[in-house]
């Protein structure tokens, strides 16, 4: 299976989801030893995934980089290289690391590439 975030395709996605985990809040009393721990709640981490897609053009990548833009807010699910999927994982933001031309590429998506874009996701799970 293909890595992916939402309906998005990636050649590679690296990095890991911070599945939701108890969260302790740590709190102190003036004049008591030592210190106590108050649970508050289940809650995922923010974590950023890199991906790099080929792309047909380099002009592709503004309007991919938009259409990615686009499902910025929303939660979305998520296939990492190794295919694991995460649901219900928010999209905090996306970035361009880079764009850059292909001569004679070949594989990944697409039979003929002429470009690769990689993007840096930051993403938490809900």
């Amino acid at each position: 299976m293909v890595a992916s975030i939402g309906n998005f395709s990636f050649i590679t996605l690296k990095g890991e989801i911070n599945t939701l985990a108890t969260s302790l809040s740590p709190f102190s009393r003036p004049g008591i030893n030592g210190v106590g721990f108050q649970d508050i709640g289940t809650r995922g981490e923010e974590t950023t995934l890199n991906t790099t897609v080929d792309l047909s053009s380099l002009g592709a990548v503004d309007s991919t980089f938009l259409a990615y833009r686009r499902i910025q807010g929303t939660r979305v699910n998520i296939t990492n290289d190794r295919n694991v999927t995460y649901t219900n994982v928010l999209i905090l933001g996306v970035s361009v690391l880079s764009a850059r031309p292909l001569s004679m590429g070949r594989g990944g998506l697409l039979a003929n590439p002429a470009a690769l874009l990689t993007c840096s996701w930051r993403v938490q799970a809900t």
